[in-house]
């Protein structure tokens, strides 16, 4: 028997609810190529487990990506564990989880690594930011040995896409993972783009740089990345590290006073917000850390994130209102829980884990401005949503989009006027509005003297 008619079986079988041969099923995703008919893709993998689309929250970041099919998943925008394949209309487009050799089944089983994949995987689609997910991580995987680990993290790499995460969390994680080198004193420099911040001439001040790790609480300094031409793979710093690296002696565990981690911050040589004209405030920066800390502490201090995520919304930080967090977090008499890995109360009680509702995306084809013509409104939270025009087709006449509620067609939420051009031009413009949940938008387009009408749409 084949290697391909073997993996063809194999997914034959996941697709009726088998657990997967995980390494035919590999064999069977390198046998997906480039330009491959969706019908012959199934053929080989069987059904996807789940479809993306431009419809999902975030839609679809690749060009002329029509679906992304998602093997190895547990239910609608979870993790596919076990690859995906991005499928365009002329067929393939990018293939993940076909090269590479999956671990042995006797280091790690089946039903393990797939929940390990999904931690590390909710860690990536948390852009870095949120400490609760790091120590959850390192302590699941600290226990398991470094080889063991590695292989973990080494899969997630050989089936993902990172066209569907960020990669900058995982180098982080690896730096977590081991005890800093006594030679040179410092991580390896991760090369993903110049840091908000720079990071001190002296490296061993903050020797696992971008990340300071004090009171046991990772706390990324670094608020963005500029990144000209393509970032370092993450893969090579797994390398160094299983050849070099010694592994964490022991699980990390936070401070029960950890919303004063700021201020002890802020004393410490470590507070490296510095410039030559000595600006002190450094508002935005403390607001980008406070943050981190309230995602630390949301089990036992739940504040609702706004509309970008950030439990403190706005950039600047507001010392009177931290004062008062930090006051109210300190009457809770809250303690690490090195079990549940998570903080909680006096009584050994949490507060409930809030799941955000999955918002899809609606979309308008707009009629009159060329088949690459898009006005897609995508809520936020309760009471915004992002209205996007994105276009790519040249415009014969100048026109106008005009984005209304039902509810006061006479006053537009936002307005978007598009010039003629002769030439293909791709181009993006967005604009933050407020409609709450249940209420509902309608938007016309008026060119050439003509106005049509979009159908009602419910963000």
């Amino acid at each position: 028997m084949t290697s391909v008619v073997m993996a063809l079986c194999a997914c034959q079988l996941h697709a009726r609810g088998v657990p997967p041969d995980r390494a035919a099923f590999a064999r069977g995703m390198s046998a997906v190529t480039k330009g491959m008919r969706a019908a012959e893709v199934e053929e080989l993998l069987g059904n996807p487990d789940d479809v993306r689309t431009e419809f999902d929250p975030g839609g679809v970041r690749t060009s002329q990506t029509t679906e992304i099919w998602c093997y190895g998943t547990s239910g609608h925008l979870t993790f596919p564990t076990l690859g995906c394949v991005f499928m365009a209309a002329d067929g393939a487009q990018y293939i993940h989880g076909g090269k590479g050799t999956p671990p042995d089944p006797a280091m790690v089983d089946e039903a393990e690594l797939k929940k390990l994949l999904q931690g590390i995987d909710a860690l990536s689609e948390s852009r870095g930011r949120d400490p609760l997910l790091y120590i959850q991580l390192v302590n699941t995987l600290q226990p398991l040995g470094k080889d063991k680990a590695l292989a973990v993290i080494a899969e997630y790499l050989r089936v993902s896409s990172p066209y569907l995460g960020d990669r900058i969390p995982l180098f982080i994680l690896l730096r977590l993972l081991f005890e800093v080198p006594e030679d040179p004193g410092f991580m390896p420099r991760m090369m993903v783009g110049e840091p908000s911040v720079k990071e001190p001439d002296d490296k061993k001040l903050i020797p696992l740089f971008p990340v300071v790790l004090m009171d046991d609480i990772p706390l990324n300094l670094v608020i963005s990345y500029m990144l000209a031409g393509c970032p370092q793979p993450v893969e090579q710093h797994l390398e160094s590290f299983r050849h070099n690296g010694k592994w964490r002696k022991r699980p990390l565990h936070p401070s029960d006073k950890p919303l004063e981690t700021l201020a002890a911050l802020q004393r410490s040589p470590q507070w490296i917000y510095q410039n030559p004209k000595g600006r002190m405030n450094y508002e935005w920066e403390r607001n980008h850390l406070a943050n981190q800390l309230l995602e630390l502490v949301r089990t036992v201090y739940f504040i609702e994130p706004d509309q970008v995520g950030q439990r403190l919304p706005g950039c600047r930080f507001d010392p009177q209102q931290w004062d008062r967090i930090v006051a109210e977090v300190a009457a809770l008499d809250i303690r690490w829980d090195a079990q549940k890995n998570i903080y909680v109360l006096a009584d050994g009680s949490s507060v409930p884990e809030v799941k955000e509702p999955v918002h899809m995306r609606r979309i308008w084809k707009i009629p009159g401005l060329g088949p690459r013509a898009d006005l897609i409104f995508e809520r936020m939270n309760k009471d915004h949503v992002m209205v996007r025009l994105e276009r790519s087709d040249p415009q014969r006449f100048d026109s106008e989009v005009r984005v209304y509620r039902t509810e006061a067609l006479d006053k537009p939420l936002a307005r978007y006027r598009i010039p003629a051009t002769d030439f293909p031009a791709s181009s993006q413009t967005s604009d933050e509005v407020f409609l709450p949940a249940g209420e509902s938008v309608r938007a016309e387009i008026t060119t050439n003297g003509g106005t049509t009408q979009s159908p009602v749409f419910t963000p």
